[in-house]
């Protein structure tokens, strides 16, 4: 991808972010915003900070045994490195996007195995998506109110179907459009066995996932509950995966303006104030920017390095690849 073509879609992702966010500030009143965020004590906030922490280190290990199954095997605490740094980049550079390819590049694979390397971190991502979708389906039938918006509920549904299909049929139809003798066939191949079919590796990564969610929506338990807001454990089960999937598109800075909006359009009905809405939000920006702040001091000298290797292989083909992309463009001269 081309510089020009990235900074394009750096600033749709910012017009993204301010528009929602506009939207969101003509419906609350700032002094009562500050005042609620006020509420929040010192020791809740350190819990919030910690629990994400605790769900970031888990979800290293749910990563580590996606990677292991494409035949890459490297200590856990290079595991933990990459995946910070892939935090740093998401939170500080250039996305979720970017955040992904640093980590797959900071784990650093052998020449060869890159390709399995970056499909490992899109099937994390993929699984994780889709593990999220099935908690609020089961959020749901718990929710007795009938001002659960019935769109979100199929969204819900169809989106961990369409997930759940994808992960099962995809990969198995990229080997077969890329056939034996195609010169992208091992590529393909590389990328299928990022997704996992066989029962221990897939039920441990589901496992370890749906611990790593059910800890972040705690954390928006624990905001309700510092900011009185009448939102039930099961509720939140319910509308935070949604929230959390529409704040990962890669539509916008961090979610920010996508997350609000979409707590806006959930907790509103129920009684919950806009301005305690959007303090949910900015608790969780602060609360995951600290953090990613944190471990990027601590990785300080591999972040620089780490970012110049990422600077240097800006094109996602050659991040997959770097041989492969030289050969084809020999084929294509």
């Amino acid at each position: 991808m081309s510089k020009p073509k990235s900074r394009v879609k750096l600033i749709i992702r910012i017009l993204v972010s301010a528009a929602l966010l506009g939207v969101v500030a003509s419906q609350i009143h700032f002094k009562t915003l500050v005042q609620t965020l006020r509420t929040i004590s010192l020791e809740s906030f350190i819990l919030i900070s910690s629990l994400y922490v605790v769900s970031q280190l888990l979800s290293t290990f749910k990563w580590r045994i996606l990677v292991e199954g494409v035949g890459i095997q490297r200590p856990i605490t290079q595991f933990i490195r990459a995946y910070i740094f892939g935090m740093f980049v998401n939170v500080f550079g250039l996305g979720t996007v970017g955040g992904d390819v640093a980590r797959a590049i900071a784990l650093k694979p052998p020449r060869g195995q890159r390709t399995a390397a970056f499909a490992s971190v899109v099937a994390d991502r993929i699984h994780g998506l889709g593990v999220l979708l099935l908690i609020g389906c089961v959020g749901i039938f718990f929710v007795r109110t009938p001002h659960f918006p019935p769109l979100a509920t199929n969204l819900s549904i169809f989106g961990a179907i369409g997930i759940a299909v994808f992960w099962f049929i995809g990969p198995a139809a990229l080997v077969k459009f890329f056939g034996k003798g195609h010169r992208l066939n091992e590529m393909a191949v590389q990328a299928a066995n990022a997704f996992p079919h066989r029962p221990v590796p897939f039920f441990s990564a589901t496992l370890i996932s749906l611990v790593f969610h059910s800890i972040q929506i705690f954390m928006f338990y624990v905001m309700a509950k510092e900011l009185n807001a009448p939102l039930s454990l099961a509720y939140l089960f319910a509308t935070i995966p949604l929230a959390n999937v529409a704040s990962t598109l890669p539509i916008s800075i961090q979610g920010i303006g996508v997350r609000e909006s979409i707590l806006l359009w959930l907790f509103v009905p129920l009684g919950v104030n806009e301005e305690v809405v959007v303090a949910f939000g900015a608790i969780w920006i602060v609360s995951t920017t600290l953090v990613a702040a944190i471990g990027g001091l601590l990785l300080a000298p591999d972040l620089i390095r780490a970012g110049d290797k990422l600077l240097e292989n800006e094109d996602t083909a050659e991040v997959i690849d770097l041989e492969s992309a030289r050969k084809t463009r020999q084929l294509r001269g």
